[in-house]
Formats: C-alpha cells, structure tokens, sequence
C-alpha cells in the first residue's frame, strides 16, 4: 500500500492546468440541477410528483414537453461534466440550453404558446419577468465564469 501512494498509482490525478472558474462554473452547474431536483421531490412529495407526471401525461404535446424538459435536464448535467474535462462544447451547449428554456418559459407563460408544463408564476409580464430573472441569476454567475475571465477563455480556446 505504501509503494502504491509513494508512486502515486491509483490516485486521481487532478488537472492542474484546469482555471478554478471553469471548475466552480462545472461544480454549480451539476450541483444546481441535482439539488433542485431534490428540493422538487421533497416539496411535492410521491403523491404530487404522481399528480405532476398524471397531469403532464394527458395529451401528447404536454407529454412531449415534459420528456423534453428531462432530456434538457440530463443535458445541463452532461454539459456541466463537459466543462469541467475542459470540452468546449459543453459551455456551448449550457449557452443553448439556457436559451431554450428562458425562451420556453417566456412563450409558455406569456404568449401562451406552449402547453404549460413549466411556467414562471407571475400575474403580469413585469411579475413573470422578474421572477424569470431571478431564477436565472444562477446560470448568468455561472456563464459568466465560463466566458469573462481571460483565464476560462484561454483553457477553452487551446482545447
């Protein structure tokens, strides 16, 4: 065992030339999603998550949204992995899931376009885009770490 550490096989090996914002930006951007995911299960309960997955199931298109809407969940989370083992698509792919959710949202909830699986709560536009934009704070910190500092733009461009 000693031989083992001292040669330092079966250790991880850390990259060491990855920025700590990419690393932060990767961590937030796995972290968010698994534990809203928690908080969701834990404030619906079984019987809520049932109703939710019951009432989503009743027509197609509100059944295509909301497997559309897990699809784009699980992609986030690869996208945040990709990040972190420096692929420059993965912050790309955050950038477009980003835009297509606000984008969802907005048409969903505003325009009244889609079914409205996922909407913002809100009685006017002013309430719906305040609350959007609060929600979203968290991934404009993290796209801004992925794209402002000189350090994340240069990992991602000799990649």
């Amino acid at each position: 065992m000693s031989e083992m550490l001292k040669s330092k096989q079966g250790t991880l090996r850390a990259q060491t030339d990855v920025p700590v914002a990419v690393l932060i930006a990767g961590t937030a951007m796995v972290a968010i999603k698994c534990i809203s995911i928690l908080l969701l299960l834990g404030e619906l309960g079984l019987s809520g998550l049932s109703e939710f997955v019951s009432t989503s199931a009743q027509a197609w298109d509100s059944t295509l949204i909301f497997l559309a809407g897990i699809v784009m969940l699980c992609l986030q989370i690869y996208c945040g992995f990709a990040v972190m083992r420096g692929k420059n698509g993965g912050r790309w792919g955050y950038v477009a899931c980003q835009a297509l959710v606000v984008g969802y949202l907005l048409l969903a909830t505003i325009g009244s376009v889609f079914p409205e699986v996922f909407t913002v709560d809100g009685e006017t536009n002013t309430q719906i885009m305040h609350t959007l934009i609060l929600e979203k704070i968290p991934d404009v910190v993290i796209l801004g770490l992925l794209f402002l500092p000189a350090a994340s733009r240069r990992y991602f461009s000799r990649r």
